[in-house]
């Protein structure tokens, strides 16, 4: 990726919505303040069995924004969470999933580094193993509009804000979620945890050795596709050139492109002098590992920002 381009990578992070479990008895929705009542996206009532007893727990989903616009930093979601529990008469509770967003505002942000994301998420997926992998598009463009892993740990998502909200102007956001957290340690607090598992994650997702397994694993399904494609009619494409670029958005570096060409040795005599004219010819994006690590480090400062205020 170009210099320049990546400088322009700015995010803004804060928690976005948070699911909690409590013992209590919640005073209905309804009868709670307005201000309070619109944070409060779900409330019910869940039985389960403990040492043979049944038990009843409230499940409670929130959006701590939605009281007076984004919260910026993490004191003034917990002051903000504190009047949500006084007026909903919650005096326990318990985190058991965070969805921390990072958001973007600068103009065609999304598209410009939609590549990116997907790459970043494609490595999260690869590092997880996770089977629910997918990406959405736009149903009269098919332009992308989002992509996402999911586990039942954790997920990522990234996707044009705007797009979903109808909206006008740029908004792409940047979602890393972390689930099940009542299975944790309950002696951890929640920004600590969070922060601490994400950072390592994410850590993981960009090393050497992981991008390398998740371009191998790109190209295992390109593979796939392409022999099992090209002589189909009604006709995909015309050629491996079309082919490729097609897929480009799943072709992440060069050497990922040299080892997909020498798959095809019946079309391919030279895959490094092919990779090499096909960049020239048509511009492929590729990136290098220091530019994931900016976008890493990007990430984890807008976190920390976040965290410390």
């Amino acid at each position: 990726m170009k210099a320049d381009k990546l400088h322009d990578y700015r995010v803004r992070g804060s928690i976005h919505t948070v699911k909690i479990d409590s013992p209590d008895s919640v005073i209905p929705k309804q009868d709670t303040d307005g201000a309070i009542r619109g944070c409060i996206k779900e409330c019910y009532v869940k039985k389960h069995k403990s040492d043979g007893e049944v038990e009843e727990v409230t499940k409670i989903k929130v959006n701590p924004n939605d009281k007076a616009g984004t919260i910026l930093a993490y004191s003034e979601f917990l002051k903000t969470m504190q009047e949500i529990q006084e007026a909903a008469g919650i005096t326990d509770f318990e985190y058991q999933r965070v969805d921390m967003a990072f958001d973007s505002f600068g103009k065609n942000f999304y598209h410009r580094f939609a590549k990116l994301h997907r790459y970043l998420v494609t490595c999260l997926a690869e590092l997880t193993s996770a089977n629910n992998v997918y990406c959405t598009v736009d149903l009269f463009t098919n332009e992308q509009v989002s992509v996402a892993f999911k586990t039942r740990g954790c997920e990522a998502e990234c996707y044009d804000k705007a797009h979903e909200m109808n909206e006008a102007g740029d908004h792409s956001r940047l979602e890393l979620r972390l689930k099940e957290m009542g299975k944790r340690d309950h002696s951890i607090d929640m920004a600590e945890l969070f922060v601490r598992e994400w950072a390592n994650r994410l850590e993981k997702a960009i090393s050497k050795a992981n991008t390398w397994q998740a371009q191998l694993h790109c190209n295992d399904a390109l593979e796939r596709i392409y022999t099992s494609n090209k002589d189909a009619f009604p006709v995909r494409f015309r050629s491996l050139t079309d082919f490729l670029i097609y897929y480009q958005d799943c072709i992440y570096s060069k050497r990922q492109m040299i080892d997909l060409l020498s798959r095809f040795a019946d079309e391919v005599s030279n895959p490094v002098y092919r990779a090499e004219w096909h960049k020239k010819h048509y511009g492929i994006e590729y990136f290098s590992q220091k530019d994931l690590r900016y976008v890493v480090a990007e990430i984890k400062r807008a976190m920390s920002v976040y965290f410390d205020n």
